[in-house]
């Protein structure tokens, strides 16, 4: 990519309610595995939110306490008996937008994709952030997708730089090839199956649940999932690490 660009770290990281693999709810060790790949923009799933009258901190509110990054959106999707979890992206960036997009299915759980317009610097477009959850079932996970899709061209458009990234539930790669590509999208994620590339479960991490698109102005330079022993007991699932190029405005392709 010729002329500038500007490089940006994502990181994405299904926390599974702050609960480890040991059972033991604890939002520092998460934060400590957050904070060690020094990321520009974090995209949490199964963050929980309480209502005031339960008289417990929210995970979003101490995460951004234990995290140096000062901007923050919340996008709540699912209540149980104990509260709500959602989305939430931090980000070192200030968000020019952000919404939260309904992706539920009648007779299934509640879910969405939080939508956060991302305002990299002078020059740049703002990025385009799709932090999503996706459903357990495949027929679901595809409506999902596709409706995400059709928002996102209606309101964003297929030249503005677009990443789609979290927990898909795609055990079988089957969003990529039926619903992504055929949208212009490029799958940044090994297809390799096997405890080298995966990000679930933790502790022997055979499956690439957590996946990661992009398209319009943008270039991957690497995508890697987190070997953090801490990492293997602070969540069910690993983090996934992007590093990408966001192309200013103006910029062109090297030949």
């Amino acid at each position: 990519m010729s002329g500038s660009a500007v490089t940006v770290k994502v990181l994405s990281y299904n926390i599974h309610k702050g609960v480890g693999t040991d059972g033991v709810t604890d939002l520092e060790r998460i934060a400590d595995v957050i904070r060690h790949y020094d990321a520009d923009i974090v995209a949490l799933q199964e963050v929980m939110w309480y209502e005031p009258w339960r008289g417990k901190r929210s995970h979003h509110q101490e995460l951004f306490e234990l995290l140096d990054l000062p901007h923050a959106a919340i996008g709540l999707n699912c209540r149980r008996h104990f509260g709500i979890y959602g989305n939430v992206t931090f980000s070192r960036f200030p968000f020019a937008a952000q919404r939260n997009v309904d992706l539920t299915v009648p007779l299934k759980r509640a879910r969405s994709a939080l939508h956060t317009a991302v305002h990299i610097g002078e020059g740049a477009p703002n990025l385009h952030v799709f932090n999503l959850h996706l459903g357990l079932v495949r027929l679901e996970r595809r409506l999902q997708m596709e409706r995400l899709v059709g928002e996102m061209d209606g309101e964003v458009g297929r030249d503005a730089p677009v990443l789609v990234l979290g927990d898909t539930n795609d055990w079988r790669d089957r969003l990529f090839p039926e619903v992504l590509a055929p949208a212009e999208f490029t799958r940044h994620t090994p297809r390799q199956r096997g405890p080298t590339h995966g990000t679930f479960p933790a502790w022997y991490p055979v499956a690439d649940l957590d996946k990661v698109f992009v398209r319009g102005a943008l270039r991957l330079k690497r995508v890697f999932p987190s070997r953090l022993a801490l990492a293997r007991v602070a969540s069910d699932h690993l983090p996934a690490i992007v590093e990408l190029d966001v192309k200013l405005d103006g910029a062109t392709e090297s030949p």
